[in-house]
């Protein structure tokens, strides 16, 4: 760092902002030429923070003239987009989340740690794309629907360890229990019950009892997965997990 005239903030705040370059740059994806990026990013040292992180161990850098620039692992690109996202919430593009997956990658870490009430509009988001999706036929998956399963699916995944964002708990859980009716569609069952690990013991458990009452063994399997978020279960539900593990 001093041999490149760089501080620890520089080597901190550069990497965000290439990293939020290459997230939103169409013909970029995971890497790009260390030219490329020098000139969109003209404010950048970007040569000289791109080999402090290859000493480092975070980047890689080609061995040409003018070296390609990526991060060793997806998930520190990840980081970096979280952190820009830190320093500017309005940067969200909520519509991104039904349709992208890697955007719901970065904002999934995003969520851990922003703002409650910021997340909590992102919860909501996702609450109201998964509510409005028509139940349609089975077997048969509209982009209404689609949008809807990525919705949910992020939901899992993100708020898992922050419930308390969540104003819609009981609601959700009345959207799976409803799923999990006799005659339904066993498809939109499965994926409405992989999130009931964001529900409380107390709401979760007559769901899960209810899944393994159905003797199906796709739902069964995913119930007993769901099982593990929980802190401890009741007896009832013990003797269910029993049947079906035996």
């Amino acid at each position: 760092m001093s041999k490149r005239g760089l501080l620890e903030t520089d080597v901190v705040s550069a990497p965000t902002d290439i990293a939020w370059y290459m997230f939103h740059a169409p013909d970029t994806g995971l890497e790009s030429s260390i030219s490329q990026r020098a000139d969109l990013l003209p404010h950048i040292p970007v040569r000289e923070v791109a080999e402090v992180l290859r000493y480092a161990g975070l980047a890689r850098l080609g061995p040409v003239s003018d070296p390609r620039f990526s991060f060793v692992h997806r998930r520190l690109n990840e980081y970096f987009v979280a952190r820009h996202i830190l320093n500017d919430p309005n940067s969200v593009t909520l519509q991104s989340i039904p349709t992208d997956s890697r955007y719901r990658d970065a904002l999934a870490l995003y969520c851990e740690v922003g703002k409650s009430n910021h997340v909590s509009e992102i919860a909501n988001f996702c609450w109201s794309e998964v509510v409005r999706a028509p139940n349609g036929e089975a077997g048969v998956v509209t982009q209404e629907q689609l949008r809807a399963v990525h919705c949910l699916r992020f939901l899992r995944d993100a708020f898992r360890s922050r419930p308390e964002c969540l104003n819609f708990l009981l609601d959700l859980a009345t959207y799976i229990d409803e799923k999990l009716r006799p005659g339904g569609d066993l498809l939109s069952a499965k994926l409405a019950l992989e999130a009931t690990g964001l529900l409380p013991e107390r709401m979760a458990e007559p769901i899960l009892i209810k899944a393994f009452q159905t003797q199906d063994s796709w739902i069964s399997e995913t119930a007993l997965h769901a099982c593990r978020h929980m802190k401890g279960i009741s007896s009832q539900l013990e003797e269910r997990l029993t049947l079906y593990i035996s």
